[in-house]
């Protein structure tokens, strides 16, 4: 829940965002998948010829999916062809045979090489890098890093105290956590991998 009006009441709801390392994980793959088989259904409704399936079988070798160079990118491409496609098996010869990576596609996929926005991620990395002191919090502080904010982010930031010590419990507590998914992770890829 946010904050009313006046920026009172403690937020009743917290949402995570985490990122695990880059890699596409098994959630990520099978959603991919269901993206693909539901764009199928929805842009080629098989009406007894046999929709993309058919085409694709005929066409085969001119199918081609292009996607950057980031192995997460790539393996979520090929996801979505196995979705797509109704295929069977591992991503691995999917993503061999239709998915491809040329430095042509950065220009397709990424316009603007990141230069439209090169500009905001460095005020933005400036801002970060501001937060990263190894010093108790402060009004001082705190007027630099979110000047004039409400009074409830102020006292958030008075209870986070010292920026960098915080970051760094932060990183030792998602150390731990993945340490804990661990098992989980594995176990769920052998029983993928079956």
């Amino acid at each position: 829940q946010k904050w009313g009006e006046d920026g009172e009441g403690p937020a009743r709801e917290v949402v995570l965002i985490l990122k695990w390392g880059g890699d596409l994980t098994l959630l990520g793959r099978d959603q991919a998948e269901s993206l693909g088989a539901q764009f199928r259904h929805s842009m080629y409704p098989d009406t007894g010829g046999g929709g993309v399936l058919r085409l694709h079988s005929t066409y085969r070798h001119d199918l081609k999916i292009k996607a950057s160079d980031e192995g997460r990118v790539m393996k979520t491409a090929a996801a979505f062809a196995k979705g797509l496609l109704e295929l069977e098996g591992q991503l691995t010869p999917i993503l061999a045979s239709l998915v491809t990576v040329e430095e042509k596609n950065r220009c397709l996929l990424d316009r603007g090489g990141n230069f439209e926005v090169k500009a905001d991620m460095d005020r933005c990395k400036q801002h970060l890098n501001r937060l990263q002191v190894d010093q108790p919090m402060s009004e001082a502080l705190v007027q630099q890093i979110a000047p004039g904010c409400c009074r409830a982010l102020s006292r958030s930031l008075h209870k986070l105290g010292n920026p960098l010590a915080s970051l760094r419990r932060l990183h030792a507590l998602i150390a731990d956590l993945c340490r804990q998914l661990e098992p989980f992770s594995a176990q769920e890829q052998g029983s993928r991998d079956r």
